[in-house]
């Protein structure tokens, strides 16, 4: 969604569960009303009737932003490899990183042949590749059951990733359009 869609909406959900980080929270325009459903904060049923307030004082359609998983091997793998040539270790026979991946359960050595850099790299072993789609998947269905507590229905269809980032470490979150439940 470009930021023009986003800022039709002037209600936004932050559906979670408390432990997400959104180092880009502060950051956000300051127009639109914010207010998180399925946190850590004690909701009760004037909260939700706020909320539902809230939206309708707002045009009935909000914003939902929803945590997303990333996958923290793969950052660890490229920081990782930017070391390997930096230090000119990706050359040659590659003997200091075959040393490294024969002590290593999360990564593996491609060698030159097959790497598209045509140099030694290392990659996720294969067994720690995580499956963020699927994690991401029940994290929307999470946000679709807590919303709809709230008479909203989130369209998945809508939903769209974005990055944030603290420092280097990438926090990526989905942007979806939650609408009146009974619409």
């Amino acid at each position: 969604m470009s930021s023009g869609h986003r800022g039709r909406c002037r209600a936004y959900s932050v559906a979670g569960r408390g432990r997400a980080a959104f180092p880009w929270i502060p950051y956000l325009p300051q127009e639109p009303v914010y207010a998180a459903v399925g946190s850590n904060f004690p909701e009760s049923a004037a909260y939700a009737a706020r909320i539902d307030e809230l939206v309708r004082m707002h045009g009935g359609a909000a914003g939902v932003i929803l945590p997303m998983t990333a996958n923290r091997h793969a950052e660890s793998v490229q920081r990782r490899n930017r070391w390997v040539r930096r230090l000119g270790l990706d050359t040659g026979d590659c003997r200091a990183l075959r040393w490294l991946v024969k002590r290593s359960r999360s990564m593996q050595l491609v060698e030159p042949a097959r790497a598209q850099s045509g140099r030694c790299e290392f990659a996720q072993a294969t067994a720690r590749v995580a499956d963020t789609a699927d994690a991401d998947r029940i994290i929307r269905d999470r946000g679709v059951a807590i919303l709809a507590r709230y008479g909203l229905r989130l369209d998945p269809a809508t939903c769209m990733a974005l990055d944030s980032r603290i420092g280097q470490q990438s926090h990526p979150y989905q942007w979806c359009r939650a609408v009146p439940a009974h619409s």
